[in-house]
């Protein structure tokens, strides 16, 4: 993402959109911060908690893909390449949030995206996993909508700047 002026280059769209012959996308400042053209992936398998957390997000201003587990989510970044990533740890089918995220770093189209884990699982030995696995932050649930709204928020800011 690179800023110039009032105006904010996305480098996503731009990664999707240099393929049709087109050079990317440039979207106002105060479209960004309403959440245009920022996209969301929330991996969560309790279809509550995914709904939730996609809805702060949406009121937020974000736009939100859903996966309800590490499979489904895969194929979603096969198809979509998002801002940001959020992960619960605990899912069932094989892999988790922690593993699901170090396959995330593997990729070479995700490996600097930022990701959050966003888990009821808040001790220090699986804080200390997620962040070994590659995850920007983690968080613990339950979150308030406007600390999850903020978070995504500052670390967007952190990713246009790094």
């Amino acid at each position: 993402v690179m800023v110039v002026g009032d105006h904010v280059l996305l480098a996503a769209v731009l990664q999707q959109r240099a393929g049709a012959g087109q050079h990317g996308i440039v979207v106002p400042l105060r479209e960004l911060a309403a959440g245009v053209a920022v996209h969301v992936v929330v991996v969560d398998d309790e279809v509550g908690a995914l709904t939730l957390i996609g809805i702060m997000l949406e009121r937020g201003g974000f736009n939100v893909l859903k996966a309800k587990n590490a499979a489904d989510a895969l194929a979603v970044l096969d198809q979509h390449l998002p801002d940001l990533i959020i992960l619960d740890v605990m899912m069932p089918g094989g892999m988790d949030g922690i593993e699901l995220c170090s396959v995330i770093r593997q990729r070479s189209d995700t490996a600097a995206l930022p990701v959050l884990i966003l888990s009821a699982r808040n001790d220090a030995a699986s804080i200390m996993r997620g962040m070994d696995a590659g995850a920007n932050d983690y968080l613990p649930k339950p979150i308030l909508h406007h600390d999850l709204v903020a978070k995504v928020r500052n670390m967007l800011a952190q990713a246009e700047t790094s």
